[in-house]
């Protein structure tokens, strides 16, 4: 996660963070000058993204590429690989090389792929209403890579354990709302979109009184559902049963003092306008565009969306329809003193106006940003935040606010992309004037950007009120895949061995520990020791399979064996290789299923073993080889490395035959 510097209130973007300030010192009143209509921004240096990423269509995790035969790990695995099956049916021309080579392969494997999505879905519908935060944010992640019936089987199922919670479940919320913006064309109809909204809108009636969470939670995904109905053209919304009384819900959350509500529900009413008509946001803009043809516009067609053709329509479309609209920003603004004399902000002022029934350029402005970066197109986008004709509205910098800092939060954005939408954000309300002027957008920054700094573990103490707003759009990428896992009927192996690790740290917590030097031979003069950690550690990063230690009794050989399981264990990560510690003269016959016996010992089952065996790497840290009298090389007798066989690292230490004082000699292999 970004570390993010959070004083607002620089004439330059800091460079580390800031002590902290009180809320009433960050949020002081500050004269505002009258907006005209002449939207030229100054040249301010904000150009942070200076590359378009054609290879990098929508935020994506990428893993590596699968080797013939190979497991399925992780979930992120499976979406990432089912997704380069759809762009190859699409014929995309964003693969690169490597992902054109593994399209090229055995199709018989890619069936397998899909077939296993399926099997997560039936494995996930039974008793939705029970599964896990993991296990919900798992099969979501599904979405975009999912066939027609298993998505809408799953949709239909979330639709129903929704709502029949009696209790608003945020992570089912949040899971549903994901699930309905990753479809794929012709997978959702009306009905769904509908049914969904008549659900959101009968909650939101009921958080009177509740917790601001749920208020959060609940507006906000009525707005990215009701974009998903303007994106699709939905146009069975009922003006008296659902149009009509959604607004007068949205009516009654308007009158907020909490400013991140009022943006929100002033956002759901712009949404609204559209979802009765004939058109999406983005096509509004574009039709106003002289160099797009009437009638011809179709936004799902476009791979490549046109910067100037999005700002001339913008442009055009606010020059015909806003003159009412900024007289009452300037009379707004005119009067700016008296009204942060009275507490009040320019949203609080301006949301009669923008929350009625007509539409309004910011909306279609902040869907046209959205559909850039969903395209790639990020020095587009950011060219688009610094030159939109509504780009002093308000509404429209809340908008941007809000979606930068979304992409800071959202794991599925690369960290250069996330880094560059935090510079983006801080830049715009730090250099330029005409982006730090609402009192409401100054308060809801300084509390998200703690709650940024929060989410890598560090304290801020600016946000008193405890108030957390939603930072993602989508859900956290699952921790584990349980549903991958009995899909494919794989044990689980990583809880014992966290038992084991935490016992063997134990064990080895305590006592003194002067890290060894050693020599490439026994009889090497001294200018040539080196550290022996670092020297074992080389090896492990290498593609040689065998370190020797020798050494006479009393070199410190066992203490370094021991020493170097613990520095392996106490870095140890999911799914890495598995150190295991084995004193060779305590086990029966170590020439035959060495390391089955030492897991044996250690309480594994034989279907944890086998799986291990299979799909698991170890290094086995052998100590004592002199004292189990063998004569042989038990690398070769265990047959590691062999096909079907155990895939390890061996370190093995063993008393030299020759005297040679306290030295240690590596040898490698």
């Amino acid at each position: 996660m970004i570390k993010s510097p959070y004083i607002m209130t620089q004439d330059v973007l800091p460079t580390s963070p800031q002590p902290t300030v009180d809320i009433d010192d960050a949020v002081s009143a500050t004269a505002v000058a009258n907006p005209t209509l002449n939207n030229n921004p100054p040249d301010l240096h904000l150009e942070f993204f200076l590359w378009n990423y054609p290879d990098f269509p929508k935020p994506t995790i990428r893993t590596e590429l699968p080797q013939n035969l190979e497991r399925i790990e992780k979930s992120e695995q499976l979406v990432y690989w089912c997704s380069l099956l759809l762009q190859r049916m699409s014929s995309s021309p964003s693969l690169v090389w490597a992902e054109r080579k593994w399209l090229e392969g055995d199709s018989t494997e890619q069936d397998r792929l899909r077939w296993i999505a399926t099997r997560m879905i039936e494995e996930f519908v039974p008793n939705v209403a029970s599964r896990s935060s993991v296990e919900i944010a798992e099969v979501v992640s599904l979405g975009p890579i999912l066939e027609k019936e298993p998505y809408r089987k799953l949709l239909s199922s979330i639709i129903a354990a929704f709502d029949d919670a009696l209790l608003l479940d945020v992570t089912l919320l949040q899971g549903l709302v994901q699930l309905v913006q990753s479809n794929s064309p012709g997978y959702l109809e009306a009905d769904d979109l509908i049914k969904i909204l008549s659900i959101l809108r009968v909650r939101l009636q009921g958080t009177h009184g509740q917790s601001s969470e749920y208020s959060y939670q609940l507006v906000l995904a009525v707005s990215r559902v009701l974009d998903v109905m303007a994106e699709h053209g939905v146009k069975g919304l009922d003006q008296v049963v659902e149009h009509e009384p959604l607004s007068g819900v949205l009516s009654t959350l308007k009158g907020s003092s909490d400013p991140y509500m009022m943006y929100q529900t002033c956002y759901a009413f712009q949404a609204l306008q559209y979802v009765p008509d004939n058109e999406t946001p983005l096509q509004a803009i574009l039709r106003h565009s002289t160099g797009v043809a009437k009638g011809l516009i179709d936004i799902t067609a476009l791979t490549n969306l046109d910067l100037g053709a999005i700002l001339e329509g913008l442009s055009s479309l606010q020059s015909a329809s806003l003159e009412s609209t900024f007289n009452t920003v300037n009379t707004v603004y005119g009067g700016a003193c008296s009204v942060m004399e009275s507490g009040q902000c320019a949203l609080g002022a301006l949301k009669e106006k923008y929350g009625t029934g007509k539409k309004q350029p910011w909306y279609g402005a902040i869907r046209a940003a959205h559909a850039l970066a969903q395209a790639g197109q990020m020095k587009d986008f950011n060219r688009f935040i610094c030159e939109a004709p509504c780009r002093r509205d308000p509404l429209f910098q809340w908008g941007i606010s809000q979606m930068l800092l979304e992409m800071t939060s959202d794991a599925a954005w690369d960290h250069a992309t996330q880094e560059h939408a935090l510079c983006l954000l801080l830049g715009l309300h730090t250099r330029d004037p005409e982006w730090n002027r609402d009192e409401s957008l100054r308060i809801y920054l300084f509390r998200t950007m703690g709650q940024l700094s929060n989410l890598d573990g560090e304290v801020f103490n600016g946000n008193k009120t405890g108030i957390r707003y939603p930072m993602r759009s989508r859900l956290p990428p699952p921790t584990s895949s349980p549903l991958l896992a009995r899909v494919l009927d794989i044990p689980d192996v990583e809880y014992d061995l966290h038992l084991l690790r935490m016992q063997r740290l134990k064990e080895r917590s305590k006592g003194i520990y002067i890290p060894p030097q050693a020599k490439p031979s026994l009889k090497a003069g001294d200018d040539t020791q080196f550290p022996l950690m670092e020297k074992a550690l080389e090896f492990l990063a290498s593609n040689r399979q065998v370190l020797l230690l020798l050494g006479d009794s009393g070199a410190g050989k066992s203490t370094f064996t021991l020493k170097l399981e613990h520095t392996l264990w106490k870095n140890y990560k999911k799914y890495r290789p598995i150190p295991l510690y084995i004193d060779l003269p305590t086990v029966d016959n170590p020439t035959q299923e060495l390391i089955e016996k030492q897991l044996q010992y250690h309480n594994f089952s034989e279907d944890q073993i086998r799986e291990m065996k299979l799909h698991r790497k170890f290094i086995l840290i052998c100590d004592g080889y002199d004292e189990s009298q063998l004569k042989i090389n038990i690398h070769t007798t265990n047959q590691f490395y062999q096909p079907g066989q155990w895939k390890v690292k061996i370190d093995i230490s063993c008393r030299a035959q020759c005297g040679e004082g306290s030295n240690i000699m590596v040898s490698i292999y």
